[in-house]
């Protein structure tokens, strides 16, 4: 648990804090760009015991709290077998948190206007070119207000779009194969606990350079060909 810091003093009894659950998901198809990282964030050192993820997932140090989550996910997903962390997703997912946390919003989109697409090719993170830039997300998955991980893990089990995400389900998800698991807490903030699961994979040689609506179809270019804006032809 990143533990945000507060000018104010003792943090008051925390009573009835809201608690959401937020996943805006383009399903088939996203652009990843990068983050720009704001300088407002101002966090205590982490003091919470951090423990390495076993075997080939070891690449990520994770608090108790995040590794209960992590390991869930592991479990679970259809992708299991491929699925491993990432130092880059990690961090990316402990800014997001954190910076929520900090500056008291619950929000795929950043107080900069930015989409998590967007803010992890910023990162530096090659999504592929058929992620969407602008407020798209198909990479992250955010909870407010509750504590536990495991309270986390069945609140976003219940909501369908966090389910094909979280699991692997589906065209696009089945494929993403990297992840990072984020919490941070804040006393002063409007819902106290922050979760985020950032969940994707890089762009590859082959990945399509066209995508297409359902019947009656109309396809569009991505990456470099898409710039003008006009259907494929």
């Amino acid at each position: 648990m990143r533990s945000v810091a507060n000018p104010r003093g003792p943090a008051p009894a925390v009573q009835g804090h809201a608690v959401r659950v937020l996943l805006s998901l383009i399903v088939g198809c996203a652009a990843v760009a990068g983050i720009g990282l704001p300088t407002a964030v101002a966090a205590e050192p982490d003091q919470t015991p951090r423990q390495h993820v076993p075997s080939a997932l070891d690449a990520c140090t994770l608090d108790d709290n995040e590794l209960i989550l992590f390991q869930k996910l592991i479990e679970h997903s259809k992708n299991q077998h491929n699925l491993s962390c990432s130092p880059t997703l990690q961090t990316f997912a402990e800014f997001r948190a954190r910076d929520m946390a900090t500056r008291g919003y619950l929000s795929h989109i950043s107080p900069e206007h930015q989409g998590p697409n967007q803010m992890l090719r910023d990162a530096g993170y090659p999504l592929p070119d058929i992620y969407r830039d602008g407020l798209a997300n198909n990479v992250e998955s955010i909870v407010g207000g509750i504590e536990s991980p495991d309270a986390v893990w069945e609140a976003l089990l219940a909501s369908p779009a966090h389910r094909a995400h979280l699991l692997g389900e589906g065209a696009g998800f089945d494929e993403q194969d990297e992840l990072g698991v984020a919490y941070a807490r804040n006393l002063y903030a409007p819902h106290v606990d922050y979760w985020v699961i950032v969940i994707a994979r890089r762009a590859r040689p082959d990945d399509p350079r066209v995508i297409c609506t359902p019947p009656p179809a109309t396809c569009f270019p991505v990456g470099p060909e898409a710039d003008s804006g006009d259907p494929a032809r």
